[in-house]
Protein backbone atom coordinates (compact mmCIF):
# COMPACT_ATOMS: atom_id res chain seq x y z
CA UNK A 1 0.00 0.00 0.00
CA UNK A 2 1.31 3.44 -0.94
CA UNK A 3 2.34 5.75 1.88
CA UNK A 4 2.18 9.54 2.17
CA UNK A 5 2.63 12.39 4.64
CA UNK A 6 -0.48 14.22 5.78
CA UNK A 7 0.86 17.68 4.96
CA UNK A 8 0.10 16.76 1.34
CA UNK A 9 -3.58 17.29 2.14
CA UNK A 10 -2.92 20.91 3.11
CA UNK A 11 -1.13 21.42 -0.17
CA UNK A 12 -3.87 19.65 -2.12
CA UNK A 13 -6.68 21.71 -0.58
CA UNK A 14 -4.79 24.85 -1.53
CA UNK A 15 -4.25 23.61 -5.10
CA UNK A 16 -7.94 22.92 -5.68
CA UNK A 17 -9.01 26.25 -4.22
CA UNK A 18 -10.66 25.38 -0.90
CA UNK A 19 -11.03 28.77 0.75
CA UNK A 20 -12.53 30.78 3.59
CA UNK A 21 -16.33 30.68 3.66
CA UNK A 22 -16.67 27.64 1.40
CA UNK A 23 -19.69 25.39 1.75
CA UNK A 24 -18.30 21.89 1.11
CA UNK A 25 -20.38 18.80 0.43
CA UNK A 26 -18.00 15.89 0.89
CA UNK A 27 -18.03 12.35 -0.45
CA UNK A 28 -15.07 10.34 0.78
CA UNK A 29 -13.06 7.13 0.64
CA UNK A 30 -10.02 8.03 2.70
CA UNK A 31 -8.43 4.58 2.56
CA UNK A 32 -7.96 5.19 -1.15
CA UNK A 33 -4.99 7.45 -0.36
CA UNK A 34 -2.96 4.71 1.25
CA UNK A 35 -1.24 4.82 4.63
CA UNK A 36 -0.05 8.02 6.38
CA UNK A 37 3.49 7.78 7.74
CA UNK A 38 3.24 10.63 10.24
CA UNK A 39 -0.16 9.93 11.81
CA UNK A 40 -2.02 6.93 13.20
CA UNK A 41 -4.68 5.88 10.71
CA UNK A 42 -7.45 6.13 13.32
CA UNK A 43 -6.63 9.83 13.70
CA UNK A 44 -6.94 10.63 9.99
CA UNK A 45 -10.63 11.56 10.06
CA UNK A 46 -10.03 14.05 12.88
CA UNK A 47 -7.01 15.49 11.06
CA UNK A 48 -8.91 15.95 7.79
CA UNK A 49 -11.86 17.55 9.53
CA UNK A 50 -9.71 20.05 11.43
CA UNK A 51 -7.57 20.83 8.37
CA UNK A 52 -10.68 21.62 6.33
CA UNK A 53 -12.23 23.67 9.13
CA UNK A 54 -9.04 25.71 9.41
CA UNK A 55 -9.22 26.46 5.69
CA UNK A 56 -12.90 27.42 5.46
CA UNK A 57 -12.98 29.30 8.78
CA UNK A 58 -15.98 30.26 10.89
CA UNK A 59 -17.94 31.36 7.83
CA UNK A 60 -17.58 27.94 6.18
CA UNK A 61 -19.66 24.76 6.40
CA UNK A 62 -18.92 21.03 6.02
CA UNK A 63 -21.66 18.63 4.91
CA UNK A 64 -21.45 14.83 4.58
CA UNK A 65 -24.01 12.22 3.53
CA UNK A 66 -25.19 10.02 6.41
CA UNK A 67 -27.50 7.75 4.43
CA UNK A 68 -28.95 4.58 5.91
CA UNK A 69 -31.70 2.69 4.06
CA UNK A 70 -32.66 0.32 6.91
CA UNK A 71 -35.83 2.39 7.46
CA UNK A 72 -37.01 1.04 4.08
CA UNK A 73 -36.82 -2.46 5.59
CA UNK A 74 -38.94 -1.56 8.62
CA UNK A 75 -36.00 -0.99 10.98
CA UNK A 76 -36.48 1.83 13.49
CA UNK A 77 -34.54 5.07 12.94
CA UNK A 78 -33.02 7.25 15.65
CA UNK A 79 -31.93 10.67 14.41
CA UNK A 80 -29.20 10.96 17.03
CA UNK A 81 -27.97 7.35 17.17
CA UNK A 82 -28.57 5.52 13.88
CA UNK A 83 -25.21 5.40 12.09
CA UNK A 84 -24.63 6.16 8.46
CA UNK A 85 -24.17 3.04 6.36
CA UNK A 86 -21.62 2.59 3.55
CA UNK A 87 -20.84 6.31 3.58
CA UNK A 88 -17.27 5.97 4.80
CA UNK A 89 -15.36 6.63 8.02
CA UNK A 90 -15.11 10.39 7.46
CA UNK A 91 -18.89 10.84 7.14
CA UNK A 92 -19.51 8.79 10.27
CA UNK A 93 -16.87 10.79 12.17
CA UNK A 94 -18.60 14.07 11.28
CA UNK A 95 -21.99 12.66 12.29
CA UNK A 96 -20.73 11.82 15.79
CA UNK A 97 -19.23 15.23 16.55
CA UNK A 98 -21.07 17.05 19.38
CA UNK A 99 -21.59 20.16 17.22
CA UNK A 100 -22.92 18.26 14.20
CA UNK A 101 -26.53 18.75 13.14
CA UNK A 102 -28.29 15.96 11.25
CA UNK A 103 -31.17 16.48 8.84
CA UNK A 104 -34.43 14.65 9.49
CA UNK A 105 -34.77 12.20 6.60
CA UNK A 106 -34.30 8.63 7.94
CA UNK A 107 -32.97 7.31 4.62
CA UNK A 108 -30.99 10.12 2.99
CA UNK A 109 -29.83 12.44 5.74
CA UNK A 110 -26.78 14.68 5.91
CA UNK A 111 -24.66 15.77 8.89
CA UNK A 112 -23.46 19.36 9.01
CA UNK A 113 -20.98 21.42 11.00
CA UNK A 114 -20.31 25.10 10.56
CA UNK A 115 -22.18 28.32 9.91
CA UNK A 116 -25.03 26.89 7.81
CA UNK A 117 -25.73 23.84 10.01
CA UNK A 118 -29.10 25.05 11.32
CA UNK A 119 -30.24 26.39 7.96
CA UNK A 120 -29.48 23.11 6.19
CA UNK A 121 -31.09 20.79 8.75
CA UNK A 122 -34.12 22.67 10.11
CA UNK A 123 -36.81 21.40 7.69
CA UNK A 124 -38.45 17.99 7.88
CA UNK A 125 -39.54 17.43 4.27
CA UNK A 126 -41.44 14.41 2.94
CA UNK A 127 -38.55 13.49 0.63
CA UNK A 128 -34.83 14.18 0.99
CA UNK A 129 -34.64 16.22 -2.22
CA UNK A 130 -37.86 18.23 -1.92
CA UNK A 131 -37.93 22.06 -2.02
CA UNK A 132 -36.67 23.35 1.31
CA UNK A 133 -34.77 20.14 2.07
CA UNK A 134 -31.12 20.00 3.09
CA UNK A 135 -30.12 19.11 -0.47
CA UNK A 136 -32.27 21.84 -1.99
CA UNK A 137 -30.72 24.43 0.31
CA UNK A 138 -27.25 23.03 -0.33
CA UNK A 139 -27.75 23.83 -4.01
CA UNK A 140 -29.01 27.32 -3.19
CA UNK A 141 -25.86 28.01 -1.14
CA UNK A 142 -23.67 27.56 -4.24
CA UNK A 143 -21.77 24.75 -2.54
CA UNK A 144 -18.74 22.89 -3.81
CA UNK A 145 -18.50 19.12 -4.03
CA UNK A 146 -15.28 17.80 -2.49
CA UNK A 147 -14.25 14.26 -3.40
CA UNK A 148 -11.79 12.92 -0.81
CA UNK A 149 -10.54 9.79 -2.52
CA UNK A 150 -14.07 8.99 -3.75
CA UNK A 151 -14.71 8.28 -7.42
CA UNK A 152 -16.24 10.88 -9.70
CA UNK A 153 -19.54 8.97 -9.75
CA UNK A 154 -20.15 9.91 -6.11
CA UNK A 155 -22.38 12.96 -5.98
CA UNK A 156 -25.75 12.40 -4.32
CA UNK A 157 -26.96 15.83 -5.49
CA UNK A 158 -27.57 14.02 -8.77
CA UNK A 159 -30.67 12.53 -7.12
CA UNK A 160 -31.94 16.09 -6.58
CA UNK A 161 -31.57 16.60 -10.34
CA UNK A 162 -33.33 13.30 -11.12
CA UNK A 163 -36.28 14.23 -8.92
CA UNK A 164 -36.50 17.78 -10.25
CA UNK A 165 -36.43 16.55 -13.86
CA UNK A 166 -38.83 13.67 -13.06
CA UNK A 167 -36.70 11.09 -14.86
CA UNK A 168 -38.80 8.13 -16.08
CA UNK A 169 -36.59 5.42 -14.59
CA UNK A 170 -37.64 6.41 -11.06
CA UNK A 171 -41.01 6.38 -9.30
CA UNK A 172 -42.44 7.48 -5.95
CA UNK A 173 -42.65 5.07 -3.04
CA UNK A 174 -43.63 5.63 0.59
CA UNK A 175 -41.97 4.15 3.68
CA UNK A 176 -43.44 4.15 7.19
CA UNK A 177 -41.69 3.19 10.39
CA UNK A 178 -40.64 4.01 13.95
CA UNK A 179 -38.80 7.33 14.20
CA UNK A 180 -37.05 8.66 17.31
CA UNK A 181 -35.79 12.23 17.72
CA UNK A 182 -34.43 13.14 21.15
CA UNK A 183 -36.95 11.64 23.61
CA UNK A 184 -39.87 11.46 21.18
CA UNK A 185 -40.75 8.28 19.29
CA UNK A 186 -43.57 8.11 16.75
CA UNK A 187 -44.57 6.46 13.52
CA UNK A 188 -43.62 8.60 10.52
CA UNK A 189 -43.95 8.29 6.76
CA UNK A 190 -41.42 9.50 4.20
CA UNK A 191 -41.27 9.07 0.45
CA UNK A 192 -38.45 8.48 -1.97
CA UNK A 193 -38.14 8.74 -5.74
CA UNK A 194 -36.75 5.22 -6.06
CA UNK A 195 -35.00 3.73 -9.07
CA UNK A 196 -36.76 1.05 -11.11
CA UNK A 197 -35.04 -2.18 -10.04
CA UNK A 198 -36.02 -3.95 -13.26
CA UNK A 199 -33.76 -1.53 -15.12
CA UNK A 200 -30.82 -2.11 -12.74
CA UNK A 201 -29.50 1.27 -13.85
CA UNK A 202 -25.76 1.82 -14.29
CA UNK A 203 -24.95 5.52 -14.00
CA UNK A 204 -22.28 6.95 -16.29
CA UNK A 205 -20.97 10.43 -15.49
CA UNK A 206 -18.17 10.35 -18.03
CA UNK A 207 -19.72 13.17 -20.05
CA UNK A 208 -19.97 15.47 -17.02
CA UNK A 209 -16.41 14.73 -15.96
CA UNK A 210 -15.13 15.46 -19.46
CA UNK A 211 -17.16 18.69 -19.72
CA UNK A 212 -15.99 19.97 -16.33
CA UNK A 213 -12.38 19.12 -17.19
CA UNK A 214 -12.57 20.74 -20.62
CA UNK A 215 -13.87 23.99 -19.11
CA UNK A 216 -11.35 23.97 -16.23
CA UNK A 217 -14.15 23.56 -13.68
CA UNK A 218 -12.80 20.34 -12.14
CA UNK A 219 -9.87 20.95 -9.80
CA UNK A 220 -7.64 17.97 -9.01
CA UNK A 221 -4.66 17.22 -6.75
CA UNK A 222 -2.92 13.98 -5.75
CA UNK A 223 -2.28 12.61 -2.27
CA UNK A 224 -0.64 9.21 -2.01
CA UNK A 225 -2.57 6.77 -4.13
CA UNK A 226 -5.72 8.88 -4.33
CA UNK A 227 -7.14 12.10 -5.71
CA UNK A 228 -8.66 15.16 -4.07
CA UNK A 229 -11.12 16.81 -6.46
CA UNK A 230 -13.57 19.66 -6.30
CA UNK A 231 -16.08 21.51 -8.46
CA UNK A 232 -19.04 23.83 -8.03
CA UNK A 233 -22.33 21.98 -7.75
CA UNK A 234 -23.90 24.66 -9.94
CA UNK A 235 -21.62 23.65 -12.83
CA UNK A 236 -22.46 19.96 -12.36
CA UNK A 237 -26.18 20.75 -12.28
CA UNK A 238 -26.08 23.01 -15.33
CA UNK A 239 -24.34 20.37 -17.47
CA UNK A 240 -26.56 17.54 -16.21
CA UNK A 241 -29.85 19.35 -16.70
CA UNK A 242 -28.94 20.40 -20.22
CA UNK A 243 -28.56 16.83 -21.43
CA UNK A 244 -31.32 15.27 -19.28
CA UNK A 245 -33.88 17.65 -20.76
CA UNK A 246 -33.01 16.32 -24.21
CA UNK A 247 -32.68 12.67 -23.17
CA UNK A 248 -33.81 11.63 -19.66
CA UNK A 249 -31.84 8.38 -20.04
CA UNK A 250 -28.57 10.09 -20.98
CA UNK A 251 -26.73 8.99 -17.82
CA UNK A 252 -28.07 5.40 -17.74
CA UNK A 253 -25.36 3.52 -19.59
CA UNK A 254 -27.28 0.24 -19.86
CA UNK A 255 -30.49 1.74 -21.30
CA UNK A 256 -31.25 1.60 -25.07
CA UNK A 257 -31.85 5.37 -25.09
CA UNK A 258 -28.43 6.12 -23.53
CA UNK A 259 -26.77 7.46 -26.72
CA UNK A 260 -29.86 8.88 -28.40
CA UNK A 261 -28.76 12.47 -27.70
CA UNK A 262 -25.10 13.25 -28.20
CA UNK A 263 -24.10 16.80 -27.23
CA UNK A 264 -20.86 18.16 -28.62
Amino acid sequence: MKTYQTDLFTKAFSEIGIAKGDVLFIHSNILKFGWPTDLKINKLTEFLCQTLLDRIGEEGTLIVPTFNFDFCKGIAFNRQETPSKNMGAFSEYIRTLPQAKRSFNPMQSVAVIGKQADYLTENDTAAAFDPGSAFDRLVKLDAKLLLLGAGFEYNSVFHWIEQKQEVPYRYWKEFTGSYTDQDSTQEKTYKMYVRNRDLNAELNFGYIEAALTKNDMLKTASVGNGLVRSYQLADFISISEEVIKNNPYFFIANHPEFEKFNPE
